[in-house]
C-alpha cells in the first residue's frame, strides 16, 4: 500500500505519469500497469531496485516540494553541470540521492542569498543549452548500401562445400 501512495503522490508532484517514468527509469505503461493493479488491491512483485528508486524518489519529492514548491517536476529534468549534463533525476535513479540533495540545498541557499532574485530556484540550463558557447559537433558515419546482395545459404553451402576450418576460423581450399 506505500508504493501505491508513493506512486500517486508521485504522479500528483511530477505531473504525469509519464515523468514518473522517466524519473524511474520504466515505461509509462508499467507505471500503468503497477498502478492498476495497486488500486485493484493486487500485490506485484516489484524488483527490490524498482522498489528503493520508488522510495528515494518519493522521499526527494517531498523534501525538495518544501523548497521548491511546484517547481520540483521542472528541477528534477533540466540537465545539469554539476552532474556532467546529467538530469537530477537520472542522478537519483543511479542512487545517489545525496549528491541531489546537496545540489539542491546549494541552489536554494545561493537563490537566498541574492534578495534581486525573482525566483531563487530557477533551474540553471546546462552549457549544452546556452547561446553563444561552441559546441563540438558529434561524429556522423553514414553506412553505404551494400554493393552487392549478400549470397544466398545455398550459395554459401556451394563456396565452402569440401573447405576445412581450422581453429582460428581460417578457411583452407580455394574460394
Amino acid at each position: 500500500m506505500i508504493i501505491h501512495d508513493e506512486l500517486r503522490g508521485l504522479r500528483r508532484e511530477l505531473g504525469s505519469q509519464a515523468r514518473v517514468a522517466h524519473a524511474l527509469g520504466r515505461s509509462e505503461e508499467w507505471v500503468s500497469r503497477t498502478l492498476s493493479a495497486l488500486s485493484r488491491g493486487e500485490q506485484p512483485r516489484l524488483e527490490l531496485k524498482t522498489e528503493l528508486a520508488i522510495h528515494r524518489l518519493s522521499a526527494f519529492v517531498v523534501f525538495a516540494s518544501k523548497r521548491l514548491g511546484p517547481d520540483v517536476g521542472t528541477w528534477l529534468f533540466v540537465p545539469r553541470e554539476e552532474f556532467h549534463h546529467a538530469e537530477p533525476a537520472a542522478v537519483l535513479r543511479e542512487g545517489r540521492i545525496h549528491e541531489v540533495i546537496d545540489l539542491l540545498v546549494r541552489d536554494h541557499a545561493a537563490g537566498h542569498s541574492d534578495p534581486d532574485q525573482d525566483d531563487a530556484l530557477t533551474p540553471h540550463r546546462s552549457s549544452l543549452f546556452r547561446a553563444g558557447v561552441p559546441q563540438p559537433r558529434p561524429r556522423r558515419m553514414t553506412l553505404g548500401a551494400p554493393r552487392q546482395p549478400p549470397p544466398s545459404l545455398e550459395e554459401l553451402d556451394r563456396r565452402f562445400a569440401g573447405k576445412r576450418l581450422d581453429l582460428e576460423g581460417r578457411i583452407y581450399g580455394s574460394l
